[in-house]
């Protein structure tokens, strides 16, 4: 049984991987059609670099926790950026969630590129949630064509991705 669902949000699943054959890392690829190509959404569950101390709150952090937090969102950037040629950082930002309880802060980061195949630009966000859980960091990469808006496709597919069956068979 695969904890990654078929289908959610007008997503469909297209792949199921781990990242390599040494990290716990799982994550799965869904897309979803639109009238000028489709959206691409990749979502992984991998362990935390930084668990917060039991007992604590959630959303407490051990000591030294954001400098470990800080660069494993800059190695994921660096993984997007080293896997489309050209691509240009548009933004970054923190976010934060209410849609979980307890709510959720994670990063954001915006990238566009050219896709010279298909001549089209496209855009590439980065979502990374390094607390997610107790045990467990979440990231999402949503790639689109530039023109499509994709905010309502995004929020859908977030919104209807079973995360406590994730974290929950991950423990």
């Amino acid at each position: 049984m695969t904890i990654f669902p078929e289908s959610m949000g007008g997503f469909q699943r297209v792949a199921i991987f781990r990242e390599d054959t040494i990290s716990p890392e799982r994550g799965a690829e869904y897309r979803m059609p639109h009238p000028t190509g489709f959206v691409s959404a990749h979502v992984y569950l991998y362990p935390a670099v930084a668990v917060r101390p039991p007992g604590h709150p959630h959303g407490t952090l051990p000591p030294g926790a954001v400098p470990l937090i800080q660069k494993d969102f800059d190695k994921h950037k660096s993984a997007l950026r080293e896997s489309h040629p050209g691509i240009q950082a548009l933004m970054e930002t923190q976010v934060a969630t209410t849609a979980w309880d307890p709510p959720r802060n994670g990063k954001l980061a915006v990238f566009e590129y050219q896709d010279p195949s298909m001549d089209k630009t496209y855009r590439a966000e980065l979502w990374v949630y390094p607390t997610f859980s107790a045990r467990w960091a979440l990231r999402y990469i949503f790639t689109y064509p530039k023109e499509y808006r994709a905010a309502p496709a995004i929020a859908a597919f977030k919104k209807n991705i079973p995360l406590s069956r994730l974290v929950g068979l991950h423990h």
